[in-house]
């Protein structure tokens, strides 16, 4: 029987009801998913799996269980002839909501709604994201590290997949991205292997980590891990400079980098202090770069930046500390904000901001504000620990650390359709309409009864 009359038995006569979890099986049978000639036979069924999945608790962002986007390769015939063939990985797109093809049966979904596809055939207008892999895929096939190149056209010739075919909001719930690599591993493989690349562009933290973990692949493709695409805090020259060396192998894995990070945290616990040449130079801060924070935040005295904190609320909550990578937050504010589902669900008043970076199995620290003290040192190191159970490797690149006084619960409810897409800042002055802040408590109860979109 062939795939799609597989597809047709279970979707007339009843087997995908989602009433039975029996059902729930079929989609994960591997006879069915390898019996897939190409990924156009295997996004059909992929999206019958969710829509027979019944136990989705571990969904969060009020995603639907039956939501699906597809993606692959842009253009079969270009990317056949491409060289290398490029296939780029992602953790999840962005879930708009409108793309449930129950309410628009006559539209051919799988073309429709390929994002990827319809950018690179200017469709739809570009992105940061969409700009960053042109620029990444022009430089690979032209062997040009200098040349900013940004032209779409290249991006006909290659291959882009999510591993969270379902999609999510803004900020990548690590638990719910896992399982669901977890479950559908076997589609994930798949899916790699009949695109059959000869060089993986993992983008983002954590992607590597989860494919040497729970994909399938061949040995003989060349994986490659950079930030992801959209991270507009580095420059494109930057960026074309960590390809270029990831491409040379002086990359290590993530897997590699782990182990590393285990042997320096152990000896951190082990003792804080033991390097008091270090603790001291930590301390020193260049006079110009001094004078730039004391004026900026000065000129931002009342403004409270917010961050999505879905994955790690809970730990940041409790330790009164927000980290974030030093090129993501070049700058400070005096006050944080924690969005998840939807809502500003904590904010607190930051006293100091210490910025670590990994050196020659060193963790090194370096005060912005406030003072390096040995229970700060302990909180940054269960903070990196705590990543680890997501896949964030905090020692990969710098980081920097927001310790608050105390972070107060709120519910400033966004009250917009979708997430939140990016980070926000608030004049807080002008939200509460008020000339002298009051504590971050009295803040935190006031916001609370507003909303925002």
């Amino acid at each position: 029987m062939r795939i799609i009359d597989v597809i047709y038995v279970l979707e007339v006569k009843g087997m995908s009801d989602t009433n039975n979890p029996n059902n729930f099986e079929f989609p994960f049978q591997k006879k069915h998913i390898n019996a897939c000639s190409g990924v156009e036979e295997l996004l059909p069924l992929w999206k019958l799996a969710h829509k027979c999945e019944v136990n989705t608790d571990y969904i969060t962002g009020n995603v639907p269980g039956y939501a699906f986007l597809p993606d692959g390769i842009i253009n079969e015939e270009s990317f056949a002839k491409s060289s290398p063939r490029i296939l780029f990985i992602a953790k999840e797109a962005y879930w708009y909501g409108e793309h449930d093809d129950d309410k628009a049966a006559t539209k051919n979904a799988e073309t429709v709604m390929f994002w990827h596809r319809r950018v690179a055939y200017g469709e739809v207008p570009e992105t940061i994201f969409s700009k960053r892999l042109a620029m990444l895929a022009n430089a690979i096939f032209n062997d040009d590290f200098k040349t900013i190149n940004k032209d779409h056209t290249a991006l006909r010739s290659v291959a882009v997949i999510n591993l969270n075919k379902r999609g999510g909001f803004v900020g990548c719930v690590w638990k719910t991205l896992e399982e669901y690599v977890k479950r559908y591993a076997e589609f994930i493989s798949q899916e790699i292997e009949l695109i059959s690349p000869e060089l993986i562009v993992c983008c983002g933290d954590g992607v590597r980590w989860l494919l040497e973990n729970y994909i399938r692949l061949d040995k003989q493709i060349n994986v490659i891990s950079l930030y992801h695409p959209s991270c507009w805090s580095i420059s494109d020259e930057k960026y074309l400079q960590m390809l270029q060396k990831a491409l040379a192998g002086n990359v290590v894995s993530d897997s590699e980098t782990l182990s590393v990070i285990e042997n320096a945290i152990e000896s951190e616990n082990k003792n804080l202090s033991a390097d008091k040449d270090i603790i001291e130079s930590e301390n020193v801060e260049l006079p110009a770069t001094k004078n730039v924070i004391e004026k900026e935040d000065s000129a931002r005295s009342t403004y409270m930046k917010m961050y999505g904190a879905g994955t790690t609320f809970q730990f940041n909550k409790k330790a009164n500390v927000y980290y974030d990578t030093l090129a993501h937050s070049p700058q400070n504010y005096p006050y944080i904000a924690l969005y998840t589902d939807k809502a500003v669900r904590a904010i607190g008043k930051v006293n100091a901001v210490i910025v670590t970076e990994f050196a020659d199995n060193v963790l090194l620290y370096r005060a912005e504000q406030g003072e390096i003290t040995d229970e700060r040192k302990q909180t940054i190191l269960e903070a990196i620990e705590d990543g680890k159970k997501y896949g964030y490797n905090l020692l990969r690149c710098p980081h920097k650390y927001f310790f608050v006084e105390q972070f107060f619960q709120t519910e400033y409810k966004k009250t917009s359709y979708g997430g939140a897409r990016f980070v926000k800042v608030f004049d807080l002055n002008k939200l509460l309409g008020i000339d002298e802040l009051p504590s971050t408590e009295e803040i935190a109860n006031i916001l609370a009864e507003k909303t925002w979109e």
